[in-house]
């Protein structure tokens, strides 16, 4: 698929996703929608978090878990993996953004239509999170994923490098202090953020404002390639 953005298709790319180049990923799965309230729970309950971090589920269980920091989502992923028996884990940027846009290099998960109050939550048009999926098929991307363009911010398991992407420069080693890279956008973030390109650096912080993650599940693993995970 194509990673990255161009100048010349998109006047709104910013240096940090350039350049756009050709990435082949194996197979994986990716979550249709972020974890929701109701679905962190008995993780929070069971690792005696303090229910500050999420909404309350018995009104917002369906809308996405956020203010969550980067080691919340990978004690998340540790424990789910451990309930299941599937190897769950945060994205890596590389595959959050392929399900985001597809192959063909469209700016938002949709297509190249302008975003509106139809597609997605974003710019602030809602007071607050709505409940995955509430935009379905308008909204949807090329795979089938809900709510990747506002809401929350995402959480990657990548760290804040240059491009072009390589799983094996450092980016995805656990045990390195280093700013993480979230995708997405929010509900308070306007058009340019909301793009399938876009990214941002966070620090490792016990919390972080809007954010929140999805998960994706692997018959292979990147810690079978990086020593240091």
């Amino acid at each position: 698929f194509l990673m990255g953005s161009s100048k010349e298709n998109d006047n709104q790319t910013c240096d940090d996703e350039l350049p756009q180049h050709v990435l082949l990923l194996q197979e994986y799965w990716i979550g249709k929608c972020p974890v929701t309230v109701a679905q962190f729970r008995p993780f929070r309950v069971a690792a005696g978090m303090s229910a500050s971090l999420v909404l309350d589920p018995l009104r917002k269980g369906q809308h996405p878990v956020s203010g969550l920091g980067w080691a919340s989502c990978i004690e998340f992923c540790r424990w789910a993996s451990m309930v299941t028996g599937e190897n769950l884990s945060l994205p890596t940027e590389a595959e959050w953004e392929k399900a985001a846009r597809g192959i063909d290099g469209r700016i938002f998960p949709w297509g190249n239509e302008e975003p509106d109050s139809t597609r997605l939550n974003f710019n602030r048009i809602e007071p607050s999170t709505t409940p995955v999926g509430k935009y379905g098929t308008l909204g949807r991307s090329p795979y089938g994923c809900d709510d990747m363009a506002g809401n929350v911010w995402e959480w990657t398991s990548s760290g804040y490098f240059d491009y072009p992407y390589s799983p094996d420069d450092g980016r995805e080693s656990e045990l390195r202090d280093q700013e993480r890279v979230q995708r997405g956008g929010s509900y308070t973030t306007d058009r340019r953020g909301v793009r399938c390109s876009n990214r941002i650096a966070e620090k490792q912080r016990p919390t972080v404002t809007h954010a929140g993650f999805r998960v994706v599940i692997r018959h292979w693993s990147i810690a079978k390639r990086s020593p240091s995970i």
